[in-house]
């Protein structure tokens, strides 16, 4: 099953992105970051990333691995993250931490696969619209080159915060 990943900065539109998928089957892996921090303010932990930033990145990879690791649904569609493991190396560099080697290790054993799909902040004048709307594009773009015979569609309201997916003419 085809692993992608979805990156960029905070606000870009990458979980809105992925919400707007999830209703036609795509199997969507909410970012781990959040649900670290929701979880350990939650229970009093100092895993945070204005605590112990070491605690925290390490929590970060190792549910970021799991998430990876984790059995895609049977729908037979790509697995899109909501950002991954790659976060928290990088994270690392920003902290100052040295990369332990496990961490190192269980790079070498797994791969999203091309391309990276980064969503760019946007500007005042033109939000996230615009980033998540060629994010979905590229998508598309992707899935026709794995699969042919389908056709997409993309429509995005962003007005109401809705976004609609189907088969259909076009790209």
């Amino acid at each position: 099953m085809a692993k992608f990943v979805i990156t960029g900065a905070s606000g870009a539109g990458k979980s809105t992105l992925l919400e707007c998928l999830k209703p036609y089957g795509y199997d969507c892996r909410a970012e781990v970051g959040r649900q670290v921090v929701r979880e350990q303010r939650a229970a009093g932990g100092t895993a945070l990333p204005d605590r112990d930033t070491v605690a925290f990145r390490d929590l970060l990879f190792d549910r970021s691995i799991q998430s990876f690791d984790q059995k895609a649904s049977s729908s037979g569609r790509p697995v899109l993250h909501d950002r991954s493991f790659l976060e928290a190396i990088a994270y690392s560099k920003i902290i100052g931490a040295p990369l332990p080697e496990h961490m190192i290790d269980e790079l070498r054993e797994r791969r999203f696969d091309n391309p990276v799909f980064v969503c760019a902040p946007g500007r005042k004048s033109l939000p996230m619209m615009k980033s998540a709307h060629t994010t979905l594009i590229l998508l598309a773009a992707i899935m026709r080159r794995m699969w042919p015979s389908i056709r997409l569609t993309i429509m995005i309201w962003w007005r109401s915060r809705k976004c609609l997916l189907r088969n259909g003419r076009g790209l």
